[in-house]
């Protein structure tokens, strides 16, 4: 009797699906991950599951050059249609404009780190290495700092028209 119990419980340990430690969390599809990144309030939740899950690492160096190409396309409309209008209208009224300047140098200076940051996390993965945890936290603050920035740049451009518009009247 005691050789067929044991011979029931191999049966069963066999064939019964084994506890891993990944067990509660499931597989996020691309095209969700997709339409999160795309709603600006909640690509967070997309970089969460992008970071969780291992077969997304290999789409934040795609995702800083993305990201860089967006920061390039809106400095390059700043660059020439916004700032030399401010520029020119706070000269002629002898106000300083060196505050619009600042976040602009400081954008051109976040495009090239996100550039290079992709180029290295994508030699980190076709070497094999894999990304670390550093390595994604870097990425991700890298990316949490280019959004933020766009913001803070508008908020300067705004804040110093008003300044205009307060010196005029």
């Amino acid at each position: 009797m005691e050789g067929n119990i044991s011979e029931e419980q191999s049966n069963t340990e066999l064939f019964s699906p084994k506890p891993s430690v990944n067990q509660n969390q499931t597989h996020v599809p691309a095209w969700i991950i997709i339409i999160l990144l795309l709603i600006n309030l909640t690509t967070p939740v997309a970089l969460f599951f992008m970071f969780r899950e291992k077969r997304y690492h290999s789409w934040f160096p795609i995702l800083l050059w993305v990201c860089a190409g967006f920061w390039l396309l809106f400095l390059a409309v700043f660059g020439i249609f916004v700032l030399p209008q401010i520029s020119t209208l706070s000269s002629s009224l002898g106000i300083s404009s060196t505050s619009v300047y600042i976040p602009f140098i400081l954008g051109v200076l976040l495009v090239i780190v996100q550039i290079a940051s992709g180029f290295i996390l994508k030699k980190k993965l076709v070497s094999g290495v894999g990304l670390s945890k550093k390595s994604l936290w870097l990425a991700v603050i890298i990316l949490v700092i280019g959004w933020c920035g766009i913001a803070i740049s508008i908020i300067t451009s705004i804040s110093q028209i008003l300044k205009i518009v307060s010196s005029i009247q």
